[in-house]
């Protein structure tokens, strides 16, 4: 177990450097150097509600002074929005670079457009890089290349729309920085795919050979995530088939749910909750159902608005995961501990996430990966939680085999012991019979061979009724009811009991009236 955690922490500490060290060759839009030595950050943004406007009709809208100034702009969030925004940055360039590529982190963008206009007003480059055109650099992310002058100021106007939660966030590299950016983007995404896939092939083997229903769970929400990842990664666009519902990174939200369906049925599965919390397991499963239902109504040409709502039935679905997981380590389930600490670290890497999307953090290449990350994470532990699941169900197995087979050696044993009992009793009887042929017996001697009689009748007796139960248990006997004399069952009573009551000076006694009769039950003799 601590073998498996380091090598899990060995995988974050690899998949981190990959995001530093992307970090640190990204470069934002007003930062025209690494150096700083140009830095003009006169960035303002304008909201076209209806998206239609054109880049003249902005420019007009730009000398009116409708541009708003902005701060921090990658923490600006604008939500589920039909909006168009637009961007204007001033910038100099006092690097001896020309040649430029500026992009964004987010592959959500149906449209980017690009316009840079030069300190004579004149309009110098018009670019498109968003989903809904074809981009001129053959990547996931949208990214254009630009010219730049040494010495020369510039106005860079970016229009922005998306389907997803819009927030803004732009990078300005070098041919260099950028193919060092891509590369390491390249070995990230190349990790998680590998991993990811490797671990469901591996649970969905083990799934056809143990049929155990908690892998296939476990695959069915890998996938959802491996499908989502892939989806609102921006890998659509490029791929070479296409599904015919997602065909490209706006149509994330038709599938935005899957996860958390999953998670829910995984989580019910896993945590045994029908046993250990019924009530939960319950509620649980109305959750995932209604989870459906808003899923399918995300498909409709209606669901824009509602769009937003998803992220708090995403909020709802990890509370009650959390709680599952909580109710389970109470009753004493030590895997739903490894569970419950794989569920954490997603919460708290989508948790970045989203804060990204919102505009609270800037959405950097961290920002973005952080699910990926925290989803590996939560694949590898969840495996190992599997594993340990697995253990404790064959540790089980051995129990109760280990208990049936010592209540088979029991059941030898007492017919051992009944067939050994059986010996010297016969010899007994066999003795009271001489005994009682003899004709000058006093009357105590016959007294007490009468007790020796009822005594070992008694002992032969109960060595009949194990015998019974040794074939009712093998099924070659049924029980047979037979009219028993209650008057005698309470003699028989006190007959054995007797002696031990007077050893401990008790007076042990049953009388019946005698006008009563006799009381006869149906038993079993």
């Amino acid at each position: 177990m601590i073998k498996q955690i380091l090598i899990l922490f060995a995988l974050l500490a690899s998949l981190s450097s990959f995001a530093d060290s992307a970090d640190s060759e990204v470069l934002r839009l007003h930062e025209i150097s690494h150096q700083g030595k140009s830095i003009n950050d006169s960035i303002s943004v304008f909201e076209d509600p209806t998206g239609a406007l054109s880049f003249a009709e902005v420019q007009l809208k730009d000398k009116a002074g409708l541009f708003i100034p902005r701060e921090n702009l990658h923490r600006n969030g604008f939500g589920f929005t039909r909006s168009a925004i637009w961007v204007k940055s001033d910038v100099l360039n006092t690097t001896d670079k020309h040649d430029w590529i500026i992009g964004s982190p987010r592959p959500d963008f149906a449209i980017m457009d690009i316009f840079i206009i030069d300190s004579n007003g004149a309009l110098i480059t018009e670019t498109s890089i968003g989903t809904s055109a074809p981009r001129p650099i053959d990547r996931r992310l949208p990214a254009g290349r630009i010219h730049l002058k040494e010495g020369e100021a510039y106005t860079i106007f970016i229009k922005v729309q998306s389907p997803l939660q819009l927030s803004l966030s732009f990078h300005l590299l070098s041919e260099d920085e950028y193919l060092a950016f891509t590369l390491k983007e390249s070995n990230f995404f190349s990790a998680y795919f590998g991993t990811v896939s490797a671990l469901l092939l591996y649970n969905l083997f083990l799934f056809i050979i143990l049929r155990y229903r908690d892998y296939i769970f476990y695959v069915i929400f890998g996938f959802a995530m491996a499908l989502n990842a892939y989806i609102q990664g921006g890998f659509a666009e490029g791929a070479m088939f296409h599904l015919p519902f997602l065909k490209s990174t706006g149509d994330a939200y038709k599938i935005i749910l899957f996860p958390s369906i999953a998670s829910i049925l995984y989580t019910r599965s896993f945590l045994r909750l029908s046993t250990v919390a019924p009530r939960l397991n319950r509620f649980m499963g109305w959750l995932a159902i209604l989870g459906a239902f808003i899923a399918v109504f995300l498909w409709t040409d209606n669901s824009f608005a509602f769009r937003a709502y998803a992220s708090a039935f995403d909020a709802f679905a990890v509370i009650f995961v959390f709680v599952g997981s909580i109710v389970a380590i109470r009753s004493g389930d030590k895997t739903a501990q490894v569970f419950l600490l794989a569920w954490g670290l997603f919460a708290i890497s989508v948790s970045v996430w989203v804060l990204g999307n919102m505009g609270v953090l800037e959405k950097s290449h961290s920002i973005a990966i952080s699910p990926l990350v925290g989803n590996m994470c939560e694949m590898v532990l969840m495996s190992i939680a599997l594993a340990l699941r697995i253990k404790e169900i064959d540790r089980k197995k051995v129990q109760a085999e280990m208990k049936a087979r010592e209540k088979d050696n029991l059941q030898h044993l007492l017919r051992m012991v009944c067939h050994d009992i059986s010996n010297p009793l016969s010899i007994i009887k066999t003795v009271f019979f001489l005994s009682s042929r003899r004709v000058n017996a006093n009357p105590e001697e016959t007294k007490q061979w009468e007790r020796v009689k009822r005594a070992s009748d008694s002992i032969e007796g109960i060595i009949n009724q194990v015998r019974k139960y040794e074939s009712f248990r093998s099924g070659k006997l049924a029980f047979e009811l037979k009219p028993c004399s209650l008057k005698t069952t309470l003699e028989d009573v006190e007959f054995f009991f007797q002696t031990r009551a007077q050893e401990k000076d008790v007076q042990l006694s049953c009388e019946v009236s005698a006008p009563w009769p006799d009381i006869i039950v149906m038993a079993d003799s």
